[in-house]
């Protein structure tokens, strides 16, 4: 997930992207092959979802639903 977060927020933000990298690379140090790996095969995939999420989010896309008030027991004025 890091691998993902470096490369999308490195055209932004450069002083984040360094920041996780030193994370990502600390991380590794400790535990061995299975973070290199992981970030190899999943590290791609993540980062298309994160660039989708973005299209989607800029095309005006929410998760949120519509609001509506709804008016129960009112008296007619």
């Amino acid at each position: 997930m890091l691998w993902a977060m470096e490369r999308h927020v490195s055209d932004t933000n450069a002083d984040l992207a360094a920041k996780v990298r030193s994370l990502r690379r600390d991380i590794a140090s400790h535990c061995g092959v299975l973070a290199p790996l992981s970030s190899a095969v999943l590290g791609p995939v993540l980062l298309w979802a994160a660039r989708r999420e973005t299209r989607r989010l800029a095309a005006g896309k929410s998760y949120e639903p519509p609001t509506f008030l709804e008016r129960a027991n009112w008296s007619e004025a």
